[in-house]
């Protein structure tokens, strides 16, 4: 536990392939502060619930920045359980994760959750809440790629469910983003996210250390697509 208040920072880093048989697959946290910058969490296995991460309780404040959170699973939350806390997402890519109950990316327990120019997409719950359950808390999505069904409402089941409905605002799509793929998540030119991400919260540099904007505007997700 951090004791210090001080909190943690995991820059430029890898966390994959790791499976547990219980909560947080690749990160378990119950510092007060955790700072993700430039890294990747894929590919982990909670054979409980969170299988990226997993918070155990109030007081915990975890944030994303220029990372991909990718091919993870677990029970409740592919990506992440949270039970209270708060999560900070920005410009970051939220891609494939699995939950084998509810909320495909995110099952969310009365935390506060803010997640701007970043993507959402093709993420699977084979209960209900293919992008996050709630039992409380909130969501506010700003200026991101919102997988929802291509029918122009970003906060429809199944892909929101629960009792609670997200606040969605700025600029929003529901188009494919458009991935290199075979789990390579930079960006193609003619992906909508390419220069519709707000400069208000863009980091100077993107997961792979270039800088932000390469064309007229910052692009939305983890990867600046270089021309």
């Amino acid at each position: 536990p951090d004791t210090t208040g001080a909190g943690l920072t995991v820059s430029d880093s890898t966390i994959s392939d790791n499976i547990t048989g219980g909560s947080g697959g690749g990160v378990y946290s119950d510092l007060s502060k955790t700072h993700f910058v430039r890294s990747s969490i894929t590919g982990n296995t909670a054979i409980g619930n969170g299988g990226a991460i997993a918070h155990p309780s109030a007081g915990i404040t975890t944030s994303f920045e220029n990372c991909i959170l990718a091919d993870n699973q677990g029970a409740l939350g592919g990506m992440a359980k949270l039970n209270g806390g708060t999560l900070d997402i920005v410009n970051s890519t939220i891609a494939n994760n699995r939950s084998t109950n509810l909320g495909g990316a995110v099952y969310n327990q009365l935390a506060t959750i803010t997640i701007r120019n970043s993507i959402l997409w093709g993420n699977k719950a084979t209960t209900d809440g293919h992008i996050a359950h709630f039992n409380g808390g909130s969501m506010t999505i700003t200026d991101s790629i919102v997988q929802s069904g291509d029918d122009g409402n970003f906060v429809n089941a199944p892909f929101f469910s629960g009792n609670v409905v997200p606040t969605v605002s700025g600029f929003t799509a529901e188009d494919d983003p458009w991935f290199v793929g075979d789990e390579d998540y930079h960006i193609q030119p003619y992906s909508p996210a390419v220069d519709n991400a707000s400069a208000t919260y863009a980091p100077a540099l993107d997961i792979d250390g270039e800088s932000r904007p390469q064309d007229s505007a910052d692009d939305i997700g983890a990867d600046e697509y270089t021309p």
